[in-house]
């Protein structure tokens, strides 16, 4: 299960200037209900979501650094 609000939270502080960069506008309510996009229909450019498992990979790079 991937947690989008804690990754869209941490990103709201820096998001204001890059977003309006590229014209993207999120959607929070979207961001809640974990779709897997989260810009407005109005936005020029979609906003996806790449789910991920954190945990894992870094066990993955572990083992690989280890050798196992």
């Amino acid at each position: 299960m991937v947690d989008i609000k804690v990754r869209f939270d941490e990103m709201m502080p820096r998001r204001k200037g890059a977003t309006r960069m590229v014209g993207a506008k999120l959607d929070v309510k979207a961001n809640n209900r974990n779709h897997l996009r989260i810009s407005t229909e109005d936005s020029k450019v979609s906003v996806l979501v790449i789910p991920m498992n954190k945990e894992l990979m870094i066990a993955q790079h572990a083992a690989a650094l280890v050798g196992v």
